[in-house]
């Protein structure tokens, strides 16, 4: 990746990479910031091929520079956004044995717990090409996605991934002429085609915008024609909401309006669907076709395929862009990236393919090789575009001293958004608010909300609670 990057240097030095705020980084400037953060990285120490380096800084100038840096250096990005509780932060920079972390001079959170590099007002240094680029098969990132058992489960994602998600999907490579918004929370995936198929391509970071189904909705209840003026905008991490498509093609669409899906350990996207005014007058948008290489598989509980239309299954993902796994959990591993036989396989393609469960159930449309997504296996649901496991909180909530027994439902489809906690306590009444600071302490806002007066409930009702749980 770093090389093709460097190739932009080379061909068009001027070109515009970043624009933030009242600060235009040319593509040359880029890569100087970036060489002087990764010398004072080298100066520290890093010690190993893909070591993971924490990347403690929110969407901006600094995490691009940030990023590139340590790819650099052949080691791996863990980026953290640095609103999250100082605990959590902690716990999951731990996780992956982070030595190194990159942070704001004067930021909201100082960690003695490890080494930290300052980031560079300013870089001086001119760019090289005697840099040692790694392989493509290298570690190049590492995500955090949510876990039943309470810690976030970390997601390792080779440079390979990258390519493919930046050069073969329907929308890229991008145009040098593209300027891509980039406002993600840097440790969600969608991050990963903000900043790299934009670098990738050439183009700017700042006519092209992925974000959320649930930010979407929102912007267009606020201003039904915002979108008018850009070439692509890709929506993902939830279910699509027809009544704002519907807002969006009557009062301005963009030229492009895609609806995405895939999960972390497939690289951000693994299908796309374009949508159309068809599609807005109907009740469901499809997630679409697998994005060049990669490979979706719908099969049944005992792992055979589904070809009729209307049929429910579980979705399989395979190709280029799947992770190499969990860091450190092999069993977590083994039981979500599995082997599973290859329909109609022929000397070509191999009768055993490696796969990833996602959990998400789907059925065929009629209409050709289209997916329409029906929900999830498990417990697991979206806020915001982020999964959260309901046993995570579940955890969280018992982690307390004052808690007993917990369990997290969904809402009701007709009620608001989110989920709902029943909590039993131990001995006396808690001041609820109080405990819900407490919690929040080492977990972040997609995992405890609020209270309501009946979310507390008397001791006695744990064993009941442990039952519905069970």
């Amino acid at each position: 990746m770093e090389r093709i990057v460097y190739s932009h240097v080379q061909q068009n030095p001027d070109a515009p990479a970043v624009v933030a705020e009242n600060t235009t980084l040319s593509y040359s400037e880029l890569v100087s910031e970036a060489i002087h953060l990764a010398e004072l990285l080298s100066a520290k120490g890093i010690e190993f091929l893909e070591e993971p380096v924490g990347i403690l800084l929110g969407p901006g100038l600094g995490q691009i520079v940030a990023q590139f840096a340590v790819r650099l250096v052949g080691a791996t990005c863990v980026p953290i956004e640095p609103t999250l509780p100082e605990l959590r932060i902690v716990d999951m920079l731990k996780q992956v044995h982070v030595r190194y972390l990159i942070a704001e001079k004067d930021g909201p959170i100082q960690l003695s717990d490890f080494q930290t590099v300052h980031l560079p007002r300013v870089g001086q240094t001119q760019p090289r090409s005697d840099w040692e680029f790694g392989p493509e098969t290298d570690r190049s990132h590492i995500l955090f996605t949510s876990g039943s058992t309470g810690k976030p489960k970390p997601v390792q994602i080779r440079a390979e991934n990258i390519l493919h998600l930046a050069t073969r999907t329907p929308v890229t490579p991008l145009l040098q002429t593209d300027r891509v918004a980039e406002f993600n929370n840097p440790g969600f995936d969608l991050s990963l085609f903000e900043i790299w198929a934009t670098l990738l391509s050439g183009a700017t970071i700042v006519s092209v915008i992925f974000i959320t189904a649930a930010l979407f909705r929102i912007t267009v209840s606020a201003c039904p024609s915002a979108f008018s003026s850009l070439r692509h905008v890709l929506m993902g991490g939830d279910v699509a909401n027809v009544q704002a498509i519907r807002s969006v093609f009557e009062h301005g669409p963009p030229q492009h309006l895609w609806n995405t899906y895939g999960p972390t350990e497939c690289t951000t996207l693994a299908m796309m669907h374009e949508v159309t005014r068809a599609d807005a007058d109907s009740e469901q948008i499809p997630v679409g076709r697998p994005v060049g290489d990669m490979e979706i598989f719908l099969l049944d509980e005992d792992q055979r395929p589904i070809t009729e239309p209307g049929l429910p299954g579980e979705v399989y993902i395979a190709g280029p862009q799947q992770a190499a796994g969990y860091f450190a959990r092999p069993a977590e591993t083994a039981k979500q990236f599995v082997e599973i036989p290859r329909p109609g396989h022929d000397i070509r393609n191999p009768g055993v393919v490696r796969a990833y469960r996602t959990g998400d159930r789907a059925q065929w449309r009629v209409d050709a090789n289209v997916l329409d997504f029906l929900g999830r296996t498990d417990t697991q649901v979206k806020h915001g575009g982020f999964r959260v496991e309901l046993g995570e909180i579940e955890r969280a909530l018992e982690s307390h001293p004052a808690a007993h027994t917990a369990v997290v439902a969904r809402q009701p489809p007709s009620t608001a958004e989110g989920t709902h906690a029943l909590v039993a306590p131990n001995g006396d009444a808690q001041d609820k608010q109080a405990i819900l600071r407490d919690i929040w302490d080492g977990h972040p806002g997609t995992c405890v909300m609020s209270s309501k007066d009946d979310d507390f409930l008397p001791a006695s009702a744990a064993t009941s609670l442990q039952g519905r749980r069970s």
